[in-house]
């Protein structure tokens, strides 16, 4: 009886969205950049939306995509506090990963 050799994981087909203040060139947006990286060389589809910054060229230079998002002008701090005030006793994160087909 011979045992298969189970395929390495990929995320093909995969697309992922990560919404950010800007891709600045701080500890922040080099993490947004190192998962994204991560998930591209896995063979997902990363879209970053978020305000323009340093490291925008480096985003798309290894495939990953971007949307401006005028986050900072329009306020992330305005849809905090909301969902602060609707929810204020629940303090943890949610988040969630969208298959597309």
């Amino acid at each position: 009886m011979s045992m298969a050799v189970p395929s390495p994981r990929t995320l093909a087909g995969t697309t992922m969205l990560t919404v950010v203040p800007a891709l600045g060139d701080d500890p922040d947006g080099q993490e947004v950049l190192d998962i994204a990286f991560a998930l591209v060389r896995a063979g997902a589809r990363v879209i970053v939306a978020s305000a323009e910054g340093p490291l925008l060229a480096e985003l798309q230079g290894f495939g990953g995509e971007w949307i401006e998002c005028a986050s900072e002008r329009a306020g992330f701090n305005g849809v905090e506090t909301a969902a602060r005030s609707r929810s204020s006793s629940n303090r943890s994160a949610s988040t969630s990963f969208t298959r597309a087909e």
